[in-house]
């Protein structure tokens, strides 16, 4: 079905975030173990961004749909910004120094939504140079955030340690709805569709991880039981929502495009995944980058939907293998 080519340029500790222009041609990637790593090729050659100034503590990368504009934010530190495709970096302090667990924005670029973990939801409306508390919820355990393509909706979750709280925004992260109270369950990823009507959540844990979808813009969640309990990571909606990729720890991708109806495991390309970290489609929803640690890194679905349960994948960090 295909050919994996080995490309050794990032580095299998690019473990926190994945962001892409909408035609996949440019990619950003960042680390809680070293820095943010940029590719014009859609991930066949990498580049070190040392200009960052931090090399740990990323937790959450967003890209504008050309890829030239890029926010990065950074534990205990600040957001960054870039407006040349990661090849210069502003601090801006104006954000603060905080506890940063992720961050989102609109495909202009111009708008950004950041959560902090313990604290409040900080939005911006001129790429990063100031910033805002949204104090309306209080403060919160908040776990991550994703944005529709204009900023209009979004969603974020909470985890407080017992169980789990997923939110909805419609007028620009001002002000936010508690949607569902999910006991038990720990949501550490949120993903929403470019037009903003479909939602997905993944919560992990081995024993009660779960995959949850709306298709109402938020107002309605349900657990897709087919889907099974398992320890569940990234995920990614096209801009309509109806293709669907969601990732297990220490197991397999799995695509849907028929609106989360029905799902195909991806059993063979890629294999066995040891971490799922970030996902994201072309804007026209044919394509699909993955980004895993470790086994097998960075990964880009060069036909979508896949024919068969395999798929056509190039793998593009890891071993070289053929397909019939």
């Amino acid at each position: 079905m295909g050919t994996w080519v080995l490309q050794t340029g990032l580095p299998t500790a690019t473990n926190k975030g994945l962001a892409a222009s909408d035609d996949l041609v440019n990619l950003a990637a960042c680390s809680s173990f070293n820095t943010v790593y940029t590719s014009a090729d859609s991930g066949v050659t990498w580049t070190e961004r040392a200009g960052t100034g931090y090399y740990n503590g990323f937790t959450g990368i967003a890209s504008s749909s050309n890829g030239a504009k890029l926010a990065t934010c950074v534990f205990n530190a600040y957001i960054l910004t870039s407006i040349d495709y990661g090849s210069t970096w502003i601090t801006q302090t104006a954000s603060g120094a905080r506890r940063w667990a992720g961050i989102a924005g609109t495909s202009d670029g111009t708008r950004l939504f950041a959560a902090v973990n313990p604290g409040y939801i900080y939005t911006s409306s001129d790429s990063g140079a100031t910033w805002t508390a949204q104090t309306s919820t209080g403060t919160k355990a908040w776990t991550s955030i994703a944005s529709s393509n204009d900023g209009t909706k979004l969603v974020a979750s909470v985890y407080n340690g017992t169980g789990s709280y997923i939110y909805t925004s419609s007028d620009y992260g001002v002000t936010w709805v508690l949607r569902v109270t999910l006991a038990g369950s720990d949501i550490e990823r949120v993903a929403i569709s470019g037009d903003g009507t479909k939602s997905l959540a993944t919560s992990i844990g081995y024993y009660n991880g779960s995959v949850y979808l709306s298709l109402d813009s938020g107002l309605t969640w349900t657990a897709i039981t087919s889907l099974g309990i398992w320890d569940w990571a990234a995920a990614a909606l096209s801009n309509d929502g109806s293709n669907m990729i969601v990732c297990q720890n220490s197991g397999h991708a799995f695509i849907s495009t028929d609106v989360g109806t029905t799902w195909t495991e991806q059993t063979t390309d890629p294999p066995y995944l040891l971490w799922g970290i970030g996902a994201k489609f072309s804007s026209a929803g044919t394509e699909v980058a993955f980004l895993a640690r470790d086994n097998p890194g960075m990964w880009r679905c060069v036909v979508f939907p896949p024919t068969s349960s395999t798929g056509f994948w190039k793998d593009l960090i890891s071993s070289t293998q053929t397909y019939a």
